[in-house]
């Protein structure tokens, strides 16, 4: 097929979702079809670290909101494309006109931009004068729903969520966001030296790694972390952070470099995602649970979404019943009685979970069916 793989907006600071933009992209052509890249963009900001990561040929044009489909439309009668692929809820809404053109419309949708509003803005409890801003993403979400013919998703949860909302079967497809395996390699001695200068080499270490949103659940696993501040066997790391800070037994540690981030899993007795339970963080993905994996990790997560359900499946860590500070304590010390061997086959477990849900092989089949099988 000739594919339009199209982005309404230049990439700023949202470098995870545009991993998995650049990955798809990638797989697109190595299974062969034709494939050209555009972003539409109206402001002249971008983050050119991520241009920079963009491994193939690429279009950046700029438009206004008065020229942007004489543009489009011009680019699809050239291309005389079989599908558009738009990435990003935004970019569906937008150029939802495709559907009267032609090719078909497949949409990749990361998360749900009305479920996430409504988790940062505590409904309009607080905030009444955002009900425009909610009234735009219910319009954009409406145009992705009943505009679209097919939407690949992120997680098994979106899935069954969109289905439930009432969208048939055959216009959804799971692609899981696979990684690279072979990345998640690191130097013992290098560890070793790093354990050493945080003070942590003798101790249990429980790590958080990326964003501190609010759908991440970082304050609770940092209160959890300060209520077990005497114990001398345990140490957490928290990375990505404003700024270098131990209290007590918390190493705070400032956002690292991508290439460092391994280092940090390497360190790491059990790998932490304490996202709080919400229907935006039941259909959301983080990049981070597959990388953990990778590492052949325990992993602590809270009962919410896809990676819960894995964790239990595959025994490869310990679920939180919530994210409740008092929640990630009682887990913390269910994994302090494990006897290493327990630990090191939970680890094992998560590196098999890894190979077998999240690699880029698996990923480029998911993809393959979502194009193919209409």
């Amino acid at each position: 097929m000739r594919i339009l793989s199209v982005k309404v907006g230049a990439p700023t600071d949202d470098y995870s979702a545009w991993i998995r933009k650049i990955k798809v992209a990638k797989l697109i052509k190595s299974l062969g079809h034709e494939m050209d890249f555009v972003i539409y963009t109206h402001k002249g900001e971008c983050n050119e670290k991520i241009l920079a990561d963009i491994p193939f040929k690429y279009e950046m044009v700029k438009v206004t909101p008065f020229n942007l489909y004489s543009k489009y439309f011009k680019k699809l009668k050239e291309g005389e494309y079989d599908l558009v692929f738009c990435n990003g809820q935004l970019t569906q809404a937008v150029l939802f006109l495709t559907k009267f053109k032609g090719p078909k419309f497949v949409l990749d949708r990361h998360g749900d931009m009305v479920k996430e509003f409504l988790l940062l803005e505590d409904g309009f409890k607080y905030n009444p004068r955002f009900v425009g801003w909610f009234l735009r993403l219910k319009l954009i979400d409406f145009l992705n729903f009943h505009f679209v013919d097919r939407i690949t998703c992120v997680s098994h949860k979106m899935v069954e969520d969109l289905r439930g909302r009432g969208l048939k079967p055959e216009k959804t497809a799971y692609v899981t966001n696979g990684i690279n395996l072979d990345r998640f390699k690191v130097n013992e001695d290098l560890i070793q030296k790093m354990k050493e200068d945080l003070e942590i080499q003798s101790k249990m270490v429980f790590t958080y790694v990326g964003a501190f949103e609010k759908w991440q659940g970082v304050e609770n696993f940092i209160e959890a972390a300060e209520k077990l501040k005497n114990d001398v066997d345990v140490a957490f790391v928290i990375v990505g952070g404003k700024k270098e800070e131990t209290k007590g037994n918390i190493r705070f540690i400032p956002k690292v470099p991508q290439g460092e981030v391994p280092n940090y899993y390497a360190l790491s007795d059990v790998l932490v995602m304490p996202r709080p339970s919400h229907p935006a963080t039941e259909v959301a993905a983080p990049t981070k649970f597959p990388e953990y994996l990778a590492m052949g990790k325990p992993v602590l997560t809270t009962n919410v979404g896809d990676a819960a359900q894995f964790v239990k499946d595959y025994r490869c860590g310990l679920v939180a019943e919530n994210s409740q500070p008092e929640s990630l304590v009682d887990a913390i010390m269910k994994f302090k009685s494990k006897i290493p061997d327990e630990l090191k086959v939970m680890g094992s477990n998560s590196r098999k979970l890894a190979e077998k849900e999240f690699s880029i092989d698996r990923m480029a089949q998911d993809l393959a069916n979502a194009l193919e099988k209409w």
